[in-house]
């Protein structure tokens, strides 16, 4: 294997297609033309490792040789270089992770080879209803892997969790969303947890997302998941039913307890379970009930804990707690239902007689692949 040389007299041939720079990483530049004379070594990347330059295509005709072969003595320029933009890179192992917390953000590869991407895709989880409500569905939870060969730039958008006020609480949690080329992986927000049974549609009843929102209250209108479980139940007299998470439907609500939020899932793609080893995502709201009875608890993977009181937060029972997660989900108090966990999809707490829940928790997008 050759070193460098001085006197590879080309001509005036631009190399800057074909060889790697001196300063790796960088292509050289248009307008490296070598003038009679000019030493190679200072310029171009040695062959050291890897893959030579193809010999039958690096042949080079100048003043002193004739088809001088440089194919053992340079290295062919194969950028791979990915550039994440709006997210926060982590490295562990082999691995480059970059968890993407906020709205938006890229990731810009710009590679003449294959690389393979692995994914989490959290939608924003579904806010708890109010009035002895249901938990609120988690958001959506997509995991897998795609391979991008060549350049591409991968576009993120993080959804937001489901807003409640103590009059609306219609609004499911927003949807997150991976595109590249012309694919598009969407993790669904969750729906919003019903109120309960004297409050006119569509408060009442429970939506459908994600993972669907539990019941309020004296109804057995469920929110349906679309990717994860169902919300659960009510009847007369018993609490709001649990928000449903990705593994587990919501609990059903009893007289004496709101129903649970259904557990969320863990991530197994490489590279993200290096950094989220045993981390839930997408756990469902506990549901609430009336005065000196018992919140529901939040499911694993952010789920806000359902609140227990009768009106203006009046004889609080127990408090329903927030399920763990990357940020775990609040408890619920005499007057509010838990909010999910910031970042974990989870679903809002059902809030207690004459009271809000709680706001569902944003998602999180999250991107690992081998570090160039």
């Amino acid at each position: 294997m050759s070193i460098p040389q001085t006197n590879y007299i080309v001509g005036s041939l631009d190399l800057s297609g074909i060889f790697q720079p001196y300063t790796s990483g960088n292509n050289a530049v248009t307008g490296y033309t070598i003038s009679s004379g000019q030493d190679l070594s200072g310029i171009f990347q040695p062959y050291v490792s890897g893959n030579k330059a193809n010999p039958t295509n690096y042949f080079v005709n100048n003043g002193n040789y004739f088809n001088l072969d440089l194919s053992d003595i340079f290295a062919p320029y194969n950028p791979n270089i990915i550039t994440p933009s709006g997210g926060t890179p982590t490295t562990s192992g082999l691995y480059t992770i970059v968890s993407f917390l906020g709205s938006s953000g890229t990731i810009n590869v710009n590679s003449t080879v294959s690389n393979t991407f692995y994914y989490l895709v959290v939608g924003g989880g579904g806010p708890g209803g109010g009035d002895q409500g249901g938990g609120g569905g988690a958001g959506g939870v997509l995991q897998g892997s795609f391979l991008i060969s060549g350049s591409d730039t991968i576009n993120i958008i993080v959804g937001a969790g489901g807003i409640i006020t103590f009059t609306t609480s219609t609004e499911n949690g927003k949807d997150s969303i991976l595109s590249y080329g012309s694919t598009t992986i969407t993790a669904t927000g969750g729906g919003y947890g019903g109120w309960a049974s004297g409050w006119a549609p569509p408060n009442n009843q429970a939506g459908n997302g994600g993972c669907g929102g539990g019941a309020g209250t004296a109804t057995s209108i469920v929110g349906t998941g679309i990717q994860g479980q169902n919300g659960g139940s009510s009847s007369l007299n018993s609490g709001g039913g649990g928000g449903g998470g990705m593994t587990l439907v919501g609990v059903n609500g009893t007289s004496t307890i709101g129903g649970n939020g259904g557990n969320g899932i863990q991530c197994s793609q490489p590279g993200i379970n290096l950094i989220y080893p045993s981390t839930y995502w997408g756990g469902g709201g506990g549901g609430g009930i009336v005065g000196l009875e018992t919140g529901g608890n939040g499911g694993l993977g952010g789920g806000g804990g359902g609140a227990s009181s009768n009106t203006s937060g009046a004889s609080p029972g127990t408090q329903g707690v927030g399920g763990s997660g990357l940020n775990s989900g609040q408890n619920g108090i005499s007057t509010k239902g838990g909010n999910g966990g910031a970042n974990t999809g989870g679903g809002g707490g059902g809030g207690p007689q004459l009271n809000s829940g709680g706001n569902g928790g944003s998602g999180i997008v999250v991107i690992a692949y081998l570090t160039p």
